[in-house]
């Protein structure tokens, strides 16, 4: 059993830290904003709203990369006849990334995977839970080091009851380091 774990270990290692050429690898940060649209239960009670987010990550190689992401959504309160306050997320999360990060290439689709932890408030009443992200996207690199993007990326929130889920497009630009 020992064994196989190291074995496991060294392809997982080799994997993630080997790269054809070292210009692949390297840090990235971005920062972008969009529209965010409510779906299931949020949809009924909250409009579309606004989207800012930013993130810094690694590229492991040509393949494979991580990124902490920090985003605030906002949705406008939406029920005929009341007044409401609007509904805001913020989700600061760890993503999975997957896709062609090579510099070489002017176009770039990447898909990502995500966890972490989401603040839901409005008003005066906040809290806090977990939740993931599944999406993708697409760069167009403009230079060796700077790319615009566009990404979507379905989040479900875990929260009491039924779960809060919403779909955030956001467009911006990606630098590398």
């Amino acid at each position: 059993m020992k064994k196989l774990a190291t074995l496991l270990f060294c392809l997982i290692f080799l994997v993630l830290f080997t790269s054809t050429s070292h210009s692949q690898t390297g840090f990235i940060g971005s920062v972008s904003t969009g529209i965010s649209i409510p779906t299931g239960n949020l949809s009924n009670s909250y409009s579309a709203g606004f989207n800012l987010s930013g993130n810094g990550g690694y590229i492991f190689n040509k393949n494979f990369g991580v990124r902490g992401d920090l985003s605030f959504n906002s949705f406008g309160f939406n029920v005929p006849g009341y007044i409401g306050d609007a509904f805001h997320i913020v989700s600061i999360k760890g993503d999975f990334l997957a896709g062609n990060f090579d510099r070489t290439s002017s176009i770039m689709p990447y898909g990502l995977a995500g966890i972490g932890l989401y603040i839901l408030s409005q008003g005066n009443f906040s809290e806090t839970d977990f939740g993931m992200g599944l999406g993708g996207g697409a760069a167009y690199s403009v230079s060796h080091n700077i790319s615009i993007f566009g990404e979507a990326q379905y989040n479900v929130v875990f929260t009491s009851g039924s779960s809060t889920t919403y779909i955030p497009f956001r467009f911006g630009a990606m630098f590398r380091l």
